[in-house]
């Protein structure tokens, strides 16, 4: 059983929490009418159910501003936890946003790899810049990797040791089928909903380039060397 978790940003302490149950990774065969539990740390904050189609949603009020990493466990079944990130914006806070893309940009990634179970290796120097990044920025996570795929990759960004921040992937029912289109979409939305300044990007193709510029993101910058990262740093920190 897969518990996949919609990461969310919000300017308010009430936030709505919800995602979907599915049986298998590769295929959505919802998981209905089972009972979850959310945790944040040891402490339980919050009973849910899966509906008919497997989906959960709940308000919740966190009562002040953060970064709340939470977990989600189905109460009859030993299964890995869903994870949940959700930043709550303190209207003091004047931090900016660094926007960072994932596959061949902070990990070397193939879908063959993936698909065989095979570890993913982090490129070098993304983890401890964004760590760095995280401490003067709002960091997001986006990219276009299907979001059957939400937990496996909050997972390996936990178990790599990256910062945790919401991490946004592309849905097919939702979105463009192009990357482009759907970073554009994405980001926009973002600054809409929440008033953040988006002062940087980061990735590896040319359409992360174009999504950023097209949405007016100021600093770009291209993954595509050993020595990219000690650049980011030197030009952004």
């Amino acid at each position: 059983m897969i518990i996949n978790c919609i990461d969310k940003i919000s300017t308010d302490t009430r936030v709505l929490i919800e995602g979907w149950v599915s049986r298998f990774l590769w295929f959505n065969f919802s998981l209905k009418n089972e009972e979850l539990e959310v945790f944040h740390g040891d402490n339980k904050i919050l009973d849910m159910k899966t509906n008919n189609n497997g989906e959960f949603s709940k308000e919740y009020d966190f009562k002040k501003p953060g970064l709340y990493s939470l977990r989600l466990r189905l109460k009859k079944y030993n299964n890995s936890p869903g994870i949940l990130n959700i930043l709550i914006i303190d209207p003091n806070d004047k931090k900016d946003v660094v926007v960072c893309d994932i596959d061949n940009t902070i990990v070397n990634f193939s879908y063959v790899m993936f698909f065989f179970g095979f570890g993913l290796d982090p490129i070098e120097g993304a983890r401890s810049v964004l760590w760095e990044i995280s401490k003067k920025y709002y960091l997001i996570y986006l990219t276009h990797r299907h979001d059957m795929f939400t937990n496996n990759t909050k997972e390996w960004i936990l178990e790599k040791d990256f910062p945790l921040s919401p991490v946004f992937l592309w849905s097919i029912k939702d979105d463009p089928f192009k990357s482009y289109s759907y970073k554009v979409s994405k980001i926009k939305s973002i600054k809409k909903d929440t008033g953040l300044n988006i002062v940087a990007g980061i990735g590896d193709r040319e359409s992360d380039i174009m999504a950023y510029r097209e949405t007016g993101i100021p600093n770009i910058f291209l993954v595509d060397s050993s020595n990219s990262w000690e650049k980011i740093r030197k030009e952004l920190l």
